[in-house]
């Protein structure tokens, strides 16, 4: 992967875990977490 690519991934994550933080799901949703699109685990 290119440091960009690994770069714009690392910001993104960051924003993402901001924008969650403190997001309330309702019981009635089913949701799939740390879902792996590949080999890398930490994506």
């Amino acid at each position: 992967m290119s440091k960009t690519s690994e770069k714009i991934r690392i910001e993104w994550k960051k924003n993402d875990a901001i924008r969650d933080a403190g997001l309330c799901i309702p019981d009635t949703v089913e949701q799939y977490l740390d879902i792996m699109y590949g080999a890398d685990p930490v994506w």
